[in-house]
């Protein structure tokens, strides 16, 4: 193999290894400075910005603060928006799709339904999802939220314990 895909910042660390061994690295940033600097990845992005032999990133936003956050950005760079292609079967049927879901969840059809998907961390939000889901649920009987996505981090076992103190479970659910 003479060819590296690198699908985050955080292998820029193996970044200097594989060129030194050959290898062409394409590399793909999605990350923003401020996860960069929460991760500690600043040498990983020094590696990626000035050892890569090219760069994708999703949209000119994340180009820019990236190389807003590294010292020099050398490598070259093209930008590939990124997404869902594949198509959703529910799209012109949404009243099943809601009826599917609700029934999925046992809930009535009188349900008011939040749902929010992503990792189970504070960069994507679950704990102010969290926070309010139990504010709209205790002034909204038919409010019901999800969390869908990853749910076995510390801050989703700390969300899942407000909600359970709250005595909630039943209205804020997390699918995994």
């Amino acid at each position: 193999y003479r060819h590296s895909l690198c699908n985050s910042v955080v292998t820029g660390r193996v970044v200097p290894w594989l060129r030194a061994e050959g290898f062409r690295v394409v590399g793909l940033v999605h990350e923003l400075p401020n996860l960069l600097t929460q991760f500690g990845l600043h040498d990983a992005a020094h590696a990626f910005a000035t050892q890569a032999h090219q760069l994708v990133f999703p949209a000119e936003f994340v180009r820019s603060r990236f190389a807003s956050f590294v010292p020099r950005l050398d490598a070259p760079s093209v930008l590939r928006p990124q997404g869902l292609f594949r198509l959703n079967p529910y799209r012109e049927r949404r009243a099943e799709a809601r009826s599917a879901l609700l029934q999925q969840l046992g809930l009535d059809g009188a349900s008011r339904l939040v749902v929010a998907a992503g990792s189970g961390d504070l960069r994507k939000g679950m704990d102010l999802f969290v926070a309010a889901a139990m504010a709209v649920a205790r002034a909204d009987p038919r409010a019901c939220f999800v969390w869908a996505g990853e749910d076995q981090t510390e801050v989703a076992r700390r969300c899942r314990a407000q909600v359970d103190e709250a005595g909630l479970a039943d209205r804020v659910r997390f699918v995994g």
